[in-house]
């Protein structure tokens, strides 16, 4: 597989209204090969009818608006016929961008997703066909595709020897199976394929002419004849004889015998002495529900909503002058899609008041370090948020500093920081604040990480105390999300040099206060959740009810809940896994994991009681890779899996936990994966200890 790229990623600037912004995105195309032969000279080569596939990888730069577009131009040597419009989702289902053929190129759409998210990237593939009309029909064609080179072989076409059998899209794939908003086939009053049986000149062995043949074709699921009949003619299925080669005589005629949605019957007669090459044709349909929706029944004999994923097919039976043959084809819709992702963004941010010095918040990787209550890990030693508080001189001012921290994961804009006296009195002077050379509020792009700092002087009589409260109000950029932290400010004024006052209560006494608790509102944890099967709405044909299981395939649905929404350091957290066979065949070795975070440690015997279909069975829980996993060896369709995890909350647990949950089964191609949080409380206060009160 060869890697051309085609744009580099430059710096992100914030797009105000949708644009096309693929001069910023990062993207590399490459053509996927395989189970193509190469050809002598080391090239993939392809048959004229093959479709090629490309593979895409991309990203886009933080600060992408909804509605933006990033495009990947389509290779001369290519045409898009053959494409269909598909969503590129995240694990949790949600729509990340959507992808369509306009003006020549692949165009792919950005949705709200971005405004949540940053980093977000994803993956595409999608498959073109040739473009055919300069291409030698006798020698073979090399031509560059994405700065990979693969040869083309045209088709030189029936010569009489073989029975076969294949169907087209018509007019064409993108056409036939496109949609509306309802999912109603577009394409409702032509048919969707057409099926062609290529003819023998000469059959049986030793060789010898035939004048009569019989053809007997059987649909697949999800696709059937129109017997529509005006009179002689039946345009539901257009019954001809296509000429390739004309033998000495007439060309041979098609009659249909008889008719029926699941079986057609046509007779094809001629000359015997004619050796003529030919084909014959029909047309198919697709079902559909009362609605138009397209619908397929599986070997079970359930409805299911939407395209066949197994393909559509027929088998035909051929009996010339009595010798017989048959064989089966399928057309299949083309194999395109994605995914994508992104990092969650939160709004988030603090605001300290004190005198003296402070390293401020710390980071790591990006990443505010915050206590259990959300507050900075390391406060300044002169934060004074309980009374009595700092003592200062009367004679002299005292400088205060504010310092406002954006603590989350997105911009802020709107940025507001006040100081309000609760007392009431003309202490404090000289409010000023900066950021980044700015001292005009509110704020705008105030980053992750950035400060914000304000500076007051603080100066009263001799006896008196003072308090007052910083408070900061901001708006995310991206999710509009108001987010709002105080913190209060205490001093008492005192003959002499300044003093510092500390409450009798050490560190590890020190809780948050409910009253002066920022009020700021982080986005809720995000928890995935597996997207198997429809959401049916009404009835297929014949009267019979619609599952969601895929044909004769197993498929498996996870779930998992915390039972329990709060747990505290040292606590036991449980969560229960939910695995269940949606699919209509066995699911073989369905293995479970559990993988837990940073501050869970999963505990218990390294056996486990599991229920499999409501019956309980003790299981070896095996460690793979710092996951705690079990095997069940067979589950068959509709049965569940039921497995409860116990772990332990180590310190340093803060806000959240949640780990994540996978199930995967022999012969299935994705892994299920689903993640759910539980909240970790703060630490219960020790007894006849007055807490003091951190900002």
């Amino acid at each position: 597989m060869v890697l051309a790229t085609l744009l580099a990623g430059l710096p992100a600037v914030p797009s105000a209204q949708a644009a096309d912004i693929t001069p910023r995105a990062a993207l590399a195309v490459s053509v996927d090969s395989t189970g193509i032969p190469n050809g002598s000279t080391g090239a993939p080569v392809y048959w004229d009818w093959q479709r090629i596939t490309m593979r895409l990888t991309w990203s886009v730069p933080d600060g992408s608006a909804p509605g933006d577009t990033f495009s990947v131009a389509l290779d001369p040597a290519l045409r898009a016929s053959s494409f269909i419009p598909f969503d590129l989702r995240d694990s949790s289902g949600a729509v990340v961008a959507t992808a369509a053929v306009a003006g020549g190129n692949v165009v792919f759409t950005l949705t709200d997703y971005v405004r949540t998210h940053t980093g977000v990237h994803g993956d595409a593939f999608f498959a073109l066909a040739f473009n055919t009309s300069s291409f030698s029909s006798t020698t073979p064609n090399y031509v560059d595709v994405y700065g990979t080179r693969v040869g083309v072989n045209m088709d030189p076409g029936p010569d009489g020897l073989w029975n076969y059998k294949y169907g087209y899209w018509q007019p064409n794939e993108t056409t036939a199976t496109a949609r509306d908003a309802n999912g109603v086939l577009v394409q409702r009053d032509k048919p969707h394929i057409r099926w062609v049986v290529q003819l023998k000149s000469r059959v049986a062995s030793p060789e010898r002419d035939w004048s009569s043949l019989t053809i007997t074709d059987v649909p697949s699921t999800g696709s059937h004849f129109n017997c529509t009949q005006a009179g002689a003619a039946w345009p539901g299925l257009r019954p001809e004889v296509d000429v390739v080669r004309q033998g000495a005589a007439t060309a041979p005629q098609v009659t249909v015998v008889s008719c029926a949605p699941d079986k057609l019957v046509l007779r094809v007669t001629k000359q015997a002495s004619d050796r003529g090459v030919y084909r014959v044709g029909f047309d198919g349909w697709l079902d559909v529900d009362t609605q138009g929706r397209p619908v397929y029944r599986d070997a079970q004999n359930n409805w299911h909503l939407g395209f066949n994923p197994e393909g559509y097919g027929n088998e035909a039976a051929l009996d010339y002058d009595g010798w017989k043959d048959s064989f089966a084809t399928v057309t299949e819709r083309t194999a395109q899609g994605g995914a994508a992702t992104g990092t969650g963004v939160a709004p988030r941010v603090d605001v300290e008041k004190y005198a003296g010095t402070w390293a401020g918040v710390k980071f790591v990787n990006g990443v505010a370090v915050l206590d259990e209550s959300g507050q900075p890990a390391s406060l300044p030693q002169l934060d004074h948020d309980a009374a009595p508080g700092l003592a200062v001189s009367p004679e002299n001012a005292t400088a205060i500093t504010i310092t406002v921290t954006n603590t989350g994961t997105e911009v802020l804009n709107d940025v507001v920081v006040t100081d309000e006296d609760g007392a009431a009195d003309p202490d404090l002077s000289g409010f000023s604040c900066t950021y980044k050379g700015a001292t005009t509020m509110p704020f705008q792009g105030f980053a992750p990480a950035d400060t914000i700092t304000c500076t007051v002087s603080l100066r009263g009589a001799f006896g008196s105390t003072h308090r007052d409260t910083a408070v900061v109000t901001a708006r995310g950029a991206g999710t509009g999300t108001a987010v709002r932290d105080a913190d209060q400010f205490n001093a008492v004024y005192s003959l002499g040099a300044p003093v510092v006052y500390m409450p009798p209560a050490t560190v590890a006494q020190i809780i948050v206060n409910p009253v002066d608790a920022p009020s700021t509102t982080p986005l809720a944890p995000t928890v995935a959740v597996a997207t198997d099967s429809p959401v049916l709405v009404s009835p297929a044909p014949a009267d019979a009810g619609i599952s969601g299981r895929p044909a004769n395939r197993p498929q498996l649905a996870l779930r998992k809940r915390a039972l329990a929404r709060a747990v505290r350091v040292g606590g036991t957290a449980r969560w229960q896994i939910v695995v269940r066979n949606t699919g209509g065949g066995v699911a073989q070795r369905v293995r479970v994991c559990d993988t837990p975070p940073a501050h869970l440690v999963v505990t218990g015997p390294r056996t486990a009681t599991v229920r499999v279909a409501g019956k309980a069975q003790r299981l070896r829980v095996a460690a793979v890779r710092g996951a705690s996993c079990i095997t069940v060896p067979r589950l068959a369709p509709g049965a569940s899996v039921v497995w409860t995890v116990t772990a332990t909350v180590t310190p340093g647990a803060r806000r959240s936990v949640a780990n994540s949950a996978t199930a995967t089964a022999a012969g299935l191609p994705v892994a299920r994966t689903v993640s759910a949080p539980t909240l970790v409380a703060p630490p219960r206060p020790r007894p006849r200890v007055t807490p003091a009160v951190t900002g």
